[in-house]
């Protein structure tokens, strides 16, 4: 498959390396300039770029044809126009179990509302933010002590690795995404 990841720091540098190792085609990177992720790629001679400020989605210009774009640590929007660019849609990790907890604060929301079990979900993205069609998800205990950085290390970034190359290996074996689980959030 043609590939293109959108991310940065840990997440997208392992899924970079994920979608590599899986014997896939990465066709472009878009991540921070002095992010690992951007490093990493262009050190392997693949195709990178900045992805545009806050205030601004990623286009279709930006996005090369492709069968589908990984979105891992991206804090970017991705135009309509964007979305119908990979024949497959594009996927993103979100840490927690939609619906529930939208948006860039999922975690430290899950941990104020003292809940007992945080998890993670790859969707579909839409127009919405954090509100496409769910694929996979998993879930794990707040362990106390946990706040937001040491839950996200020690089990949200891992399992959101393990539910991208789930979706990854699905579409593989498939050719599709799973349809029981396709019920927009």
């Amino acid at each position: 498959m043609k590939v293109v990841i959108i991310g940065q720091k840990w997440l997208g540098e392992r899924a970079l390396e994920m979608v590599l190792n899986s014997g896939h085609d990465v066709v472009k990177v878009i991540a921070p300039e002095s992010d690992r992720l951007n490093t990493n790629a262009t050190s392997k001679g693949l195709a990178v770029s900045i992805p545009p400020s806050r205030q601004a989605s990623v286009t279709a210009l930006d996005v090369p044809d492709c069968d589908i774009i990984i979105c891992a640590h991206a804090h970017v929007k991705l135009a309509p126009c964007a979305l119908l660019k990979p024949r497959h849609g594009a996927i993103g990790y979100h840490p927690s179990l939609l619906p529930l907890y939208r948006g860039k604060n999922a975690i430290a929301d899950t941990l104020k509302e003292h809940q007992k079990i945080i998890g993670g979900s790859v969707y579909l993205l839409d127009d919405g933010w954090d509100t496409g069609p769910v694929l996979f998800q998993d879930w794990s205990f707040v362990q106390d002590g946990d706040d937001a950085a040491s839950i996200w290390r020690r089990v949200l970034a891992p399992m959101g690795l393990e539910l991208l190359e789930r979706a990854v290996s699905h579409l593989e074996a498939f050719g599709h995404w799973p349809e029981a689980q396709m019920q927009k959030t």
